[in-house]
């Protein structure tokens, strides 16, 4: 039975929406997400207060890899908004590599549902991350998942 009661809610997931974002990043849920078994994202509202989502990869060899952010672009439907997409029109990220910090924005122009490719990078072996900022001038932002592949 669902305990619909959301003060001793233990649910950790929400569904993804594309209006009323939260002002925390919070786990939703949706198919076209990223996951083995639960296909789960982080959504946050944009341009209010700066939050970052922060992914690591533990590198096992020195080199380049092109890096790959996964995005699903959300349709909005009904109301005054039917017919637009509610998705930001950029996502700002910063790269730490082995030269130091990229900071690179990607656009409503060039991205694509799915995998798009942020660059190629040097890394060294351990501990290397990419950060998601919440600026934008979009309604929310979405934190999916980031992909390393050694050229």
């Amino acid at each position: 039975m669902l305990n619909k009661n959301k003060k001793n809610s233990t649910y950790k997931y929400g569904l993804a929406t594309f209006w009323g974002s939260p002002s925390f990043w919070k786990a939703v849920i949706k198919t076209e997400y990223y996951g083995k078994y639960i296909h789960s994202a982080h959504m946050t509202k944009a341009n209010d207060k700066l939050r970052t989502a922060t992914w690591n990869a533990e590198i096992k060899q020195d080199g380049f890899y092109d890096i790959f952010f996964l995005i699903d672009k959300e349709w909005g439907g009904g109301g005054r908004g039917r017919g637009r997409w509610y998705r930001p029109t950029s996502y700002k990220f910063k790269i730490h590599h082995a030269e130091g910090v990229d900071e690179i924005e990607l656009t409503d122009d060039y991205l694509e549902k799915g995998w798009n490719y942020m660059g190629s990078f040097n890394l060294k072996e351990g501990t290397n991350k990419v950060e998601l900022y919440n600026e934008s001038t979009g309604r929310s932002i979405y934190a999916d998942a980031i992909k390393w592949v050694k050229n």
